[in-house]
């Protein structure tokens, strides 16, 4: 990977062509972001993922001083996941401290980017939800998910012998409390959707069916 390999794409206010993110705006004015990356089975939160979101969320924040969007849902075209985390094979990419600096940063950018929205967000989860896929969600306003027994939510990177590097350590933290929050990271365990309720980590548990309207509530 050469010195430029990573570039700094969140940051930009260019217009983006979007090969991963499709976008639906309903007649409540309610925006859909409808994840479903490109020529793979389950939706990875790669480098050009982050950055065509974080171009997404930059333009309808713009939108927001022209006209009101009552809120936004993120959500998955896959059919078993969500977002099953981010694309490790671009861990092995970086050459120095710096690349991993600009990896992280862009990761950060778009978490803050997403929690400073001033609608209200929803990350509505049916299937994988892992590692970054987790905390995209965490950095959202509210999380719903389907009680199907194919859903997993977790923070597993421990098991690569590293940590959350996308801001959930700490919003689980402020999510779930200490406790729940360390037990999850530590162990690397995918919980179910009703160990996930249970423990603060989403707001609601529904039937898959029922998914969309929950969202919505929201």
């Amino acid at each position: 990977m050469s010195s430029n390999s990573v570039s700094s794409k969140p940051m930009t206010n260019k217009p983006m062509s979007y090969k991963h993110w499709r976008i639906d705006r309903d007649d409540n004015n309610i925006v859909w972001l409808h994840f479903d990356m490109l020529d793979v089975k389950a939706n990875l939160l790669s480098q050009e993922a982050i950055a065509e979101l974080y171009d997404l969320l930059d333009s309808l924040s713009a939108d927001q001083s022209r006209e009101k969007l009552r809120g936004i849902v993120i959500c998955s075209d896959k059919q078993d996941s969500f977002i099953f985390g981010a694309d490790i094979k671009e861990f092995t990419t970086l050459d120095d401290l710096d690349q991993a600096t600009l990896f992280l940063q862009n990761g950060h950018d778009l978490m803050n980017k997403l929690e400073a929205m001033a609608c209200p967000t929803v990350a509505m989860i049916h299937g994988f939800c892992l590692g970054g896929g987790t905390e995209l969600s965490l950095a959202c306003d509210y999380i719903v998910a389907s009680d199907d027994r194919r859903t997993r939510i977790g923070l597993p990177e421990i098991k690569l012998g590293i940590f959350p590097g996308y801001g959930g350590s700490v919003r689980s933290v402020q999510r779930c409390g200490p406790l729940p929050a360390m037990d999850m990271m530590l162990t690397g365990r995918m919980l179910q959707t009703r160990a996930a309720k249970k423990i603060g980590l989403i707001d609601e548990m529904v039937p898959y069916r029922q998914l969309h309207r929950a969202a919505e509530h929201f």
